[in-house]
């Protein structure tokens, strides 16, 4: 290479022109996104499916990035055990959770908002990147995702729920880390109750999901410290409403 190609002059340029080679095009045809042709990551038992989606700006100007949102919807369930495709796309009736891990946001998206104009899309600076989860809404406690590890999951050692008004969730607590919790629970009147470590945590609910017929949900958010100090009780945030 005698250093006149666009690669030699720019060390980013390559990386640039293969992440826009393998980019969502709205010019392009879609590829095949059905759940074999996706990357899987195996997580605690209780949390369900859901996707990932990662959003990068490899140019060298903040803009905006987008996705269609109808291919960011998890696929149907697979592990044994796990209802079917219908029962899935039953529950999403009720919407998707979306978190933003590495900016700690979320929001709930109706499922009537959800048709091919609708995208996933942030304004990110430049080589800057977002990581979303997006999981179907269900009439029942669930853990929607953490700023604690990015794949929402991974950190998780156990989900527990006696299905009404309690929950148990426990991280890994081999390592000291901290950050926030998100947790839906099907109830929007009951007094909630959240312990972290075997104490008061501190919480505060940023939205309520409608669950139909009058009824919603909320979305808790709790402020989780791991100390890493071998206690059973590390890691561990029970909510009761």
């Amino acid at each position: 290479d005698d250093g006149s190609s666009e690669e030699a002059q720019d060390p980013n340029a390559l990386a640039i022109r293969t992440a826009r080679s393998i980019a969502f095009n709205p010019d392009r045809k879609l590829e095949d996104s059905s759940p074999g042709m996706r990357n899987r990551v195996h997580v605690a038992k209780g949390l369900g499916q859901w996707s990932v989606i990662s959003l990068s700006n490899w140019s060298n100007i903040p803009a905006t990035v987008a996705v269609p949102m109808s291919i960011c919807l998890p696929p149907p369930p697979t592990d044994k055990g796990e209802r079917g495709d219908d029962a899935l796309y039953a529950g999403s009736s009720l919407g998707y959770h979306v978190v933003a891990f590495w900016s700690s946001k979320y929001v709930w998206i109706p499922k009537k908002q959800i048709d091919n104009k609708w995208t996933l899309s942030k304004m990110l600076d430049p080589h800057e990147t977002e990581v979303f989860h997006v999981k179907p809404v269900k009439d029942e406690p669930q853990y929607i995702g953490s700023d604690i590890h990015f794949t929402c999951g991974y950190e998780v050692r156990h989900f527990k729920t006696n299905g009404l008004n309690e929950l148990e969730l426990a991280f890994k607590s081999e390592w000291r880390r901290s950050g926030y919790a998100f947790l839906f629970i099907p109830s929007s009147k009951n007094l909630i109750r959240a312990t972290v470590n075997g104490r008061s945590g501190n919480f505060d609910v940023i939205a309520k999901p409608s669950l139909g017929e009058g009824k919603s949900g909320r979305v808790v958010r709790v402020w989780v410290t791991i100390r890493g100090d071998g206690k059973d009780e590390d890691g561990i945030v029970v909510l009761k409403f």
